[in-house]
């Protein structure tokens, strides 16, 4: 029976310690997200390309920009942006998270 309890013991050991890799994971990806989208609001505020600023703000950021859109005109936006972050993992489990974000015209 003890080795019964300790093989439990173990597997959930593993198993809390795979949530909690995910958990993190997925909280860097959606701070990553927010940074993703309000640098593309303030490149499309200052009149460049919001998504070609949000792809070399990803990159910097070790996320894979999955989409990028800009809604509204040159005076009232926002910006959307999705991405995507490796998970080191069980292969049965996702390889990646995902995470969506929006950012508007910034008042100054």
């Amino acid at each position: 029976m003890t080795a019964a309890v300790v093989l439990v013991a173990a597997l959930l050991t593993g198993l809390l310690a795979v949530i909690a890799g995910y958990l993190a994971a997925l909280d860097r990806a959606r701070g990553a997200a927010d940074l993703v989208a309000v640098s593309a609001a303030i490149a499309q505020d200052q009149g460049r390309p919001g998504c070609q600023a949000a792809k070399e703000i990803a990159a910097r950021n070790a996320v894979r920009l999955i989409s990028c859109r800009i809604d509204g005109d040159s005076i009232d936006f926002v910006a959307s942006v999705k991405v995507a972050l490796k998970v080191a993992g069980p292969r049965q489990l996702s390889a990646e998270v995902v995470a969506k974000a929006h950012a508007g015209k910034l008042s100054r």
